[in-house]
């Protein structure tokens, strides 16, 4: 290919090749060029042949050129058709319509708005795939290629002008633009264009795009808000509050965990869940977040603490699990306000755990030798430091006759110094003695609560570095003893009253105890009272070695099997002669005894034997004491006299069964005086009434008139009423055709008669043809049962049809009564009858289960009604069979 400069030489040398061949013309038409000299006619024949060699070696160059160009542009030719049709395969495999418009003349884009979008019709169709044709009516894109816009539509969609508008106003560039047109059917489909305007000098010289038909796409997504609605509508009324976590930061809360913490649902979302987590429980809870979101086996219900907008910790449940949300991980939690139960546990708990502190602090301390008592007493401050959560626990003793106090015994935490202790011991607290004369107990939040004037209290306390605590008075009767005293060496505290009243409680205890080392009698006095203690309580109270063998027994037990406490003192308690009535209450308490050694506590109910053979219930129990080694040394065994409870559990049993034995009785006494009245009434009375009035039907057909004729024929009409009376009566009694056809042709019979021929109501009897023997009382009690359901659906259900099904289930008879009516409230009805003294149904209930049936009632206002009667076939002769 040749270059610009080769073009420009090219062209100069033509030229100048031109003037020389014209100059050589006219010399050669000059006749005066005959006398010329021939050497210049040589000259110009070299010059001609060596510009003609010149252009021969140039036109061959560019001969070479332009076939070099040749196979070039053939070779960009075939990579142009190569990319044209992997273009063209692409578009005719996509999904999407693709289309391009060529406008012929092209359109000014500086034209009015209007004029532009009128020109845009007048785009002729060049290149389209087959998706794109079958939205304009087509099979192939062949059939459309050069047709213009217009010739494409019967009429335009409103839709296009929208479309183009939104065009030209956006530079000839629409993306995801939307559009809904109509098509033939009259449904609506939606589509979704991304279009692109080629201008060239100021002038739109085409238009090329895609659009994709999006309409089952928006359907799904509408369901899917739907869907989103309906989930969202249950988790907002969800009891459970529930939340999504995200990245540490709260994505979504619903109305019940709103209503827990006291946000709105604005200020709760996006803000880190951690904020709301109880500052104690927040390592727990995050490290369980991080390890489920990494994957790792975690709890998958566990207890931690909020705190709601007022800053009030609540006790939450927690049920987590791993989600997705919006496509990264995420956590999906259920909230359980579970704070009322923890604090009814937690009040269980602490009534239970202050009677296990007790009996371990009377374990240490009421068996113990002379040589042990310090040893004992710091072992029980240490159960009573940790019970409370508390630094530092001592006692307080009278030294002198004046009543001063030193401290003789402290509990102090390993976290602090030893040294206190020392100091403890050398300080007097003569101000607080005084006070404890004349009060129970001195209790100090902070150090600012002791008064300013107690010089020596003050001194120690800042010394000790005590931040608050509570000092009880120690006392047997009104003789003051000392002082036991806590102490919170980390922060200041409030003391609740129950604490002080606990503290009194052990400090009684141990005031007993340390009471041992004074007079005798002081000593004997303190047993007494310790005794006593124990003695008082209704609940049996021992004290075992971890082999069973008998330490301390109260007086409860020992009272009810009439001996004493030397008499099975060092013996193994399984000896013992409360079980000596059987071999298995030893082998019971045997089994306890090796269990609770091992660490384990028991309950359950068991017999003793009293000291006049007879056997008592009680609620019994056995725990172990373990030390600081975790080594057993004391079991401690209770027990609580049931008797009473047990005796009147059987009693109300025994009654039950005699109640339901004397219904059953009054109930075939009352059947059989039906009967009775009721063949008296047909067989004496009926027949005696019937004769009266055919004699008087006699007497009055042979005085053929006067006054005597009509007064004959009104009695006749009264004794007509009082026979017909008289049935229905023997029929209300017992109904004769029950004894004479069976309980379920009878039923029939009077179901027929009675609601179909009287009342005008479709029935329906279905029996299932098994032998069902029954006993008289309870045959007439189903009968009866079966008339008053059937005379309550006449009168209050509204019913046009009643189904009565007489079916035998295993051991039983069921009958059903069943209509289309307007149906009742069960529990309504039942309130409504206890208010006006009716009974009805549960009148039917009661007999029933009287004599052993039962009932179940099923019925729905505005839905009908089903009544199950179930009651006990004929023991002697049950069978199974079907009937000849």
């Amino acid at each position: 290919m040749l270059n610009s400069e080769d073009k420009r030489n090219l062209i100069e040398e033509t030229r100048a090749e031109r003037r020389c061949n014209k100059q050589f013309v006219l010399a050669a038409g000059d006749t005066g060029g005959l006398q010329e000299p021939h050497n210049k006619l040589d000259g110009n024949r070299d010059r001609l042949e060596e510009l003609l060699e010149k252009r021969t070696a140039e036109l061959s160059r560019a001969t070479e050129l332009l076939e070099r160009e040749r196979l070039e542009h053939a070779k960009v030719e075939e990579e142009l058709k190569v990319l044209r049709l992997r273009v063209s395969s692409l578009i005719e495999q996509t999904t999407d319509a693709v289309f391009c418009y060529e406008y012929d003349p092209p359109i000014p884009v500086d034209l009015p708005i209007e004029d532009q979008i009128r020109s845009l019709y007048d785009g002729v169709l060049v290149e389209c795939n087959d998706v794109c044709a079958k939205s304009y009516g087509a099979e192939r894109a062949e059939e459309v290629i050069g047709r213009k816009l217009t010739d494409l539509f019967a009429t335009a969609p409103a839709s296009l002008d929208k479309l183009f508008e939104e065009l030209v106003r956006g530079n000839y560039r629409i993306v995801d633009g939307e559009s809904v047109e109509k098509i033939q059917d009259g449904t609506e489909r939606h589509y979704l264009s991304n279009v692109y305007g080629v201008i060239e000098e100021g002038k739109l010289i085409r238009v090329l795009g895609a659009f994709r038909d999006v309409t089952d796409h928006r359907r799904v997504q509408e369901a899917l808000r739907e869907s989103e609605n309906r989930y969202r509508i249950v988790v907002d009324n969800a009891g459970d509050g529930v939340v999504v976590v995200q990245d540490r930061m709260l994505r979504f809360v619903n109305s019940s965990l709103i209503a827990i913490l006291g946000y709105s649902g604005e200020e709760s979302i996006s803000r880190p869940f951690i904020e709301f987590i109880h500052p104690d429980d927040r390592e727990k809870v995050m490290d369980i977040h991080i390890r489920r979101l990494q994957g790792e086996q975690v709890p998958g219900v566990y207890e931690f603490r909020i705190l709601d907008r007022q800053g009030n910790a609540k006790w939450v449940e927690n049920n987590g699990i791993l989600i997705e949300w919006d496509g990264r991980p995420a956590t999906l939690n259920f909230l359980r306000d579970i704070t009322e139960r923890k604090l009814v546990a937690h009040e269980l708990e602490d009534r239970l755990g202050f009677e296990r502190l007790v009996s371990m602090i009377s374990a240490e301390l009421i068996a113990v030798q002379a040589d042990q008592i310090d040893s004992a007493v710091e072992k029980g401050l240490k159960l009573v430091g940790e019970y409370f959560d508390v630094d530092r626990v001592s006692i307080g003793q009278i030294v002198n006759r004046r009543e001063d106090t030193r401290t003789m015994h402290i509990w102090l935490s390993d976290e602090y110094d030893a040294q206190l202790n020392v100091l403890a011991r050398e300080c007097t607290y003569p101000n607080v003695d005084l006070y404890l004369q004349r009060n129970n107990a001195f209790v100090y939040g902070s150090l600012d609560k002791v008064p300013s004037d107690w010089t020596e209290e003050r001194r120690f306390a800042t010394a000790a570095g005590i931040k608050a605590g509570v000092i009880v008075r120690l006392s047997i009767g009104d003789k003051f003893l000392g002082a036991i005293s806590m102490n919170s060496l980390r922060a200041e505290r409030i003391w609740p009253d129950k604490t002080i009243q606990h503290l009194r409680f052990i400090g009684e205890i141990f005031a007993n105890v340390l009471n041992r080392n004074r007079a005798e009698e002081e000593l004997r006095e303190k047993q007494r009272f310790s005794e006593k203690l124990l003695d008082g309580m209704l609940t049996s109270v021992g004290v075992l070695d971890p082999c069973g063998a008998v330490i301390f027994m109260n007086n409860t037990p020992l009272n009810a099997a009439g001996f004493e406490l030397g008499n099975i003192k060092g013996k193994k308690f399984y000896d013992a002669p409360w079980w000596s009535y059987s071999d298995e209450a030893r082998e019971t308490i045997k089994h306890d005894i090796e269990q609770c050694a091992s660490g384990k506590t028991l309950a359950h109910d068991i017999q003793i034997q009293t000291a006049d053979g007879s056997l008592m219930w009680i609620e019994y129990s056995m725990h172990p004491i373990i030390d600081e080694h975790g080594v057993v040394k004391y079991l401690i065994s209770e027990g609580r006299d049931i008797t009473e409870y047990k005796q009147a559990e059987q009693r109300i049993l025994k009654n039950q069964a005699q109640l339901k034995s004397l219904a059953s009785q009054l109930s075939r006494i009352e059947e059989r005086e039906r009967h009775r009245l009721a063949t008296a009434l047909h067989d004496q009375v009926g027949q005696s009434l019937v004769f009266s009035k055919l004699k008087l039907d006699q007497l009055r057909m042979s005085d053929s008139g006067g006054e005597i004729a009509e007064a004959l024929e009104e009695v006749c009409g009264y004794l007509g009423q009082a026979i017909q009376e008289t049935r229905t009566l023997t029929f209300d009694l017992s109904s004769p055709i029950l004894y004479e056809v069976g309980f379920e042709a009878a039923v029939a019979e009077w179901l027929a008669d009675e609601i179909r021929g009287k009342c005008g109501i479709e029935t329906e009897f279905y029996d299932d043809v098994r032998q069902k023997p029954l006993d008289d009382d309870i045959r007439a009690l189903l009968f009866r049962n079966v008339r008053e359901l059937l005379i309550n659906v006449v009168k209050h259900a509204q019913a046009s049809k009643v189904k009565v099904c007489v079916q035998r289930a295993d051991e039983d008879v069921c009958v059903s009564v069943e209509d289309d009516g307007v149906g009742f409230n069960p529990a309504e009805v039942k309130a409504v009858a206890a208010k006006s003294n009716k009974f009805g149904l549960f009148s039917i209930r009661e007999r029933l289960e009287q004599l052993g049936g039962r009932i179940e009632i099923d019925s729905v206002p505005g839905r009908g009604s089903k009544i199950l009667m179930m009651a006990p076939l004929k023991c002697e002769t049950l069978t199974d069979g079907m009937e000849p």
